[in-house]
């Protein structure tokens, strides 16, 4: 089992983060483009694995939603750089999902884990410890 923050807000903005969040899938956008990085699209989400937990993030806010990868990639049209992609949104569905009604700040999160996470990319893998730490955390907000 592994832990990972992803970056809600890097998808397709409001559009994306909101299907994230009512939905309850972990998604991430294609480049459309051969030469893609390898951080964008079917390449995180393919991270994951059954049982591995991703913490959703706002940029500015901190985790907004949790659950626990399926395992499965999913993938459907979106509209990717102004034209609709056939494969353009890489998903998985996540059990056990919860919306926080209120983020778990950046600024608690430092404090649960004692240092500065520095989140700054659109997926970062995180320990185990750090993963168990956040999520006692989540389940007493």
């Amino acid at each position: 089992m592994s832990f990972f923050i992803l970056n809600a807000d890097n998808v397709n903005g409001e559009i994306g983060r909101n299907r994230m969040l009512v939905e309850g899938i972990a998604a991430a956008c294609c480049e459309n483009s051969e030469f893609a990085p390898k951080n964008t699209g079917k390449y995180v989400i393919n991270q994951f694995g059954a049982g591995d937990h991703i913490f959703l993030c706002g940029t500015n806010e901190g985790i907004i939603a949790y659950g626990v990868a399926t395992g499965m990639l999913l993938k459907e049209a979106y509209p990717c750089n102004d034209k609709l992609d056939k494969e353009g949104l890489y998903y998985q569905e996540l059990s056990h999902f919860r919306a926080l009604r209120s983020p778990l700040s950046y600024a608690e999160i430092n404090i649960v884990l004692a240092r500065n996470l520095g989140i700054k990319h659109t997926l970062t893998h995180i320990s185990s410890n750090d993963g168990y730490m956040l999520l006692g955390a989540l389940r007493l907000k």
